[in-house]
């Protein structure tokens, strides 16, 4: 479908990106899981020194969808992060980030 054949347009590296995810945002987990298989024991390994509990500020580049941040759930009901912020380029991959947030946190 689209997300295989579709044109991508844009000005900017933003827009292209934005034209290449929009019609399969909420698609987006589903394709991701299946691609990267090392995700969930890195993420469950994030090293933190146990003198920062509640100072911790971790910024995760291009984490799209924010599903990231389920995988650290634990850590964040346990008080660990001071702070989490995601940080993407695509508009709509940042609105599946925002609706995860709202509806769990």
């Amino acid at each position: 479908g689209a997300m295989w054949f579709g044109k991508i347009a844009g000005d900017t590296h933003q827009d292209r990106l934005e034209c290449f995810y929009r019609s399969q945002a909420h698609l987006y987990d589903g394709y991701r899981s299946r691609m990267l298989h090392a995700r969930v024991p890195l993420m469950s390994r994030l090293p933190v020194e146990a003198d920062r509990k509640g100072e911790v500020v971790w910024i995760d580049l291009g984490g799209g969808t924010g599903s990231n941040v389920e995988y650290v759930a634990p850590a964040i009901a346990e008080g660990w992060f001071k702070r989490i912020v995601v940080l993407d380029l695509t508009p709509s991959l940042c609105e599946v980030a925002r609706e995860r947030v709202e509806k769990r946190w």
